[in-house]
């Protein structure tokens, strides 16, 4: 007893000390406020720290390439490494050269180790596309400061340079003239990664599309290159475009085009992207042929609107209006006007497209020298490999087809920056050139690097580096668009936001709410197996309501007799009734000749009809239809599953045939 009235004492007292402790909290406690502290914004942009580009023909046994240039520019503080090594292993494993010093100029010379491995021809596809195994290549692996800049070339015998190095991707195209012309066309497909990529080759003509579909499934394994000859496949073609693209892994695509067996070729620059406005910079001032080469992918007609932007102005060019190029086709447009004009072409066009042009010059073997629709410079824009004196000189064409711009201009020696950086202004819609090399010192006796800067405030720039033979009207012998070549990469825009989900029926699943649904819970997508629920039924029809002329029991007025002549049940829902017919004031339609008559019931004479206008003659006469009776009418035994006969018509009457 004494333990029960303890137990109702204590568990009141326990609860009242509870609340008091709870109140005392809340009421004598300290609240602590936390002070927003200085806000930090998100980074914009980030440094590059690893770079890595591929060279396809340094090394080759065939190859005219006898080094490789390389430049990291403008030199900047901290730790970094470039190695250059052979296709086929690790990069750090054998290096041919090693390079730590950014802002320097360095050519690491690249010596042949072996030929093409022939094999046979693979169907790829429905074409037969010759495809082999090829030694050679060379891989430039850059990081730390090393990698920021940098900017790899090939250099050709008589150090010319000859090609740009690019990065592995996974899109290239190229666009330029046909095998008319070309004695061999070669696509190389190089990975120098460690995953096996898999490629797919579209081909474009001027004759359309190649038949027989795109080139698929060219498996290149990791750490090696494999070359196709494309002459056979676009045979007596004007004009090609490629374009490669991988689903699986990264390769580094060029295509080398040559005039004759044996000789040295030209190397196709990569296209930009097609879109639908383009810029060809750097077309010197040299005299000879222009040539441009347009591809138009996809099935839609391209319209094509051509400006020159010279250093006179911008101007639509002779022979440049009326181009209209049919979709999934590449084209060649010949522009003799632009001989020794330095100039920038400016394409514009409806559908996306992208283009190259081929001038007069280049190596001996070698259709002519090639640029291709590139982007502006952005940050800056390196070219590795240039020469002045000993008989060559290069130049700088930089062209403004928008808004003016201002650029300084850098030149890049083998000990390091040499001469005064150089500003120079292009006006809005102008192009300019740029002499190089015209410092002095010993510098420009040798091989140099040069760094283009555009200044703050100035619009898009376009530039092309041009090397021609010393002397007026000196012969072209390498030209090169120019690209970015970043030092830190920019980086999207991010804001915080907050993304809320909602539970809905099923447990265990939360949904977020659907645009426009105000919150409102989403409908449960249906289970396998279930059973679609059934729309509900429509609105029934308005049924006629319209007083309806009585008629004795069994009468034909009557709508919808049963037996005995009784009216349709009223809860019973009637089928729709017909339209009634103008003039006849609700009553049944007449039937048309040879038909059974609408609303016809047993003991009825039958109506008469309008005659049709393709029916019997005046005075024919119809079949009656027999008389209906209601089984439920008729006593036992009467024969109630037989059919009554028919009943004749009054005389007098006639069912058919009789004006109204």
């Amino acid at each position: 007893m004494n333990s029960v009235t303890a137990k109702r004492i204590l568990v009141p007292l326990a609860v009242v000390v509870v609340l008091g402790a709870v109140y005392a909290l809340a009421a004598f406690g300290r609240t602590t406020s936390v002070g927003a502290g200085k806000q930090v914004p998100p980074p914009r942009a980030a440094p590059v720290t690893s770079v890595m580009r591929a060279c396809p023909s340094a090394g080759m046994a065939s190859s005219t390439t006898a080094a490789v240039a390389l430049v990291a520019a403008p030199a900047t503080a901290g730790q970094g490494q470039a190695e250059v090594s052979r296709l086929g292993g690790i990069a750090s494993t054998h290096p041919l050269h090693t390079v730590t010093s950014p802002g320097r100029l360095s050519v690491a010379p690249v010596r042949a180790v072996g030929a093409t491995r022939p094999a046979a021809s693979a169907a790829s596809g429905s074409q037969p596309v010759k495809t082999v195994p090829a030694q050679g290549g060379v891989v430039v692996q850059a990081g730390g400061s090393m990698a920021r800049g940098l900017e790899v070339e090939q250099v050709a015998t008589g150090n010319i340079p000859s090609a740009r190095c690019e990065s592995p991707g996974t899109d290239f195209w190229f666009v330029g003239p046909g095998q008319h012309s070309l004695a061999a066309m070669q696509l190389f497909l190089l990975n120098p990664g460690n995953q096996a990529a898999d490629a797919n080759v579209v081909i474009s003509t001027d004759a359309g599309p190649l038949q027989g579909g795109a080139d698929m499934g060219i498996a290149v394994a990791p750490h090696s290159m494999i070359v196709q000859s494309l002459a056979p496949v676009v045979h007596q073609s004007r004009a090609i475009a490629l374009h490669v693209r991988t689903s699986v892994g990264q390769v580094v695509a060029a295509v080398e085009e040559t005039t004759h067996a044996g000789g040295g070729g030209a190397w196709l620059p990569a296209a930009q992207t097609p879109a639908t406005h383009v810029v060809l910079p750097g077309l010197p001032a040299a005299t000879g042929t222009r040539q441009l080469f347009v591809a138009v992918p996809g099935t839609q007609d391209a319209h094509l609107k051509l400006i020159a932007v010279t250093t006179k102005g911008s101007y639509p060019p002779a022979g440049s209006t009326g181009l209209d190029i049919p979709g999934g086709s590449a084209a060649a447009i010949v522009l003799p006007s632009l001989s020794g004009i330095p100039a920038a072409l400016k394409l514009t066009s409806d559908v996306p497209i992208t283009a190259s042009a081929m001038l007069s010059g280049g190596a001996q073997g070698a259709p002519g020298v090639f640029t291709a629709a590139s982007l502006p410079v952005e940050e800056q824009g390196v070219v590795a490999f240039d020469r002045a004196g000993s008989g060559l000189a290069s130049q700088l064409v930089l062209s403004a087809p928008g808004r003016a711009v201002m650029a300084r201009i850098t030149e890049i020696g083998i000990t390091g920056s040499a001469g005064t950086p150089q500003v120079v202004q292009v006006r809005a819609g102008h192009s300019m050139v740029a002499q190089l090399g015209k410092g002095g010192g010993t510098i420009h006796k040798s091989a140099f690097s040069v760094m283009i800067t555009p200044l703050a405030g100035s619009g898009p720039l376009y530039a092309g580096r041009v090397v021609t033979s010393s002397g007026t009207g000196g012969r072209v012998q390498s030209l090169l668009p120019v690209s970015s070549s970043l030092t830190i990469v920019p980086l999207p825009k991010v804001q915080n936001a907050v993304i809320t989900t909602r539970p809905y029926a099923r447990a265990g699943r939360t949904v977020s709410p659907r645009p426009g649904s105000r919150g409102r819970r989403p409908r449960d997508p249906p289970r396998a197996g279930a059973r679609t629920p059934r729309r509900p039924p429509r609105r029934p029809a308005r049924q006629d309501h319209r007083r309806r002329r009585r008629a004795p029991s069994g009468g034909a007025g009557t709508p919808r007799s049963g037996a005995a002549g009784r009216p349709h049940p009223r809860w019973r829902r009637a089928r729709r009734p017909r339209r009634a017919r103008p003039g006849t004031r609700g009553r049944a339609w007449p039937a048309a000749p040879g038909r059974r008559p609408h609303r016809l019931v047993a003991g009825s004479p039958p109506r008469r009809t309008r005659p049709a206008r393709d029916g019997p003659p005046s005075g024919a006469q119809a079949a009656p239809r027999p008389a209906r009776r209601d089984r439920r009418s008729l006593p036992p035994g009467s024969g109630a599953g037989e059919r009554p006969a028919a009943q004749e018509p009054p005389a007098g009457h006639g069912h058919a045939g009789h004006a109204a």
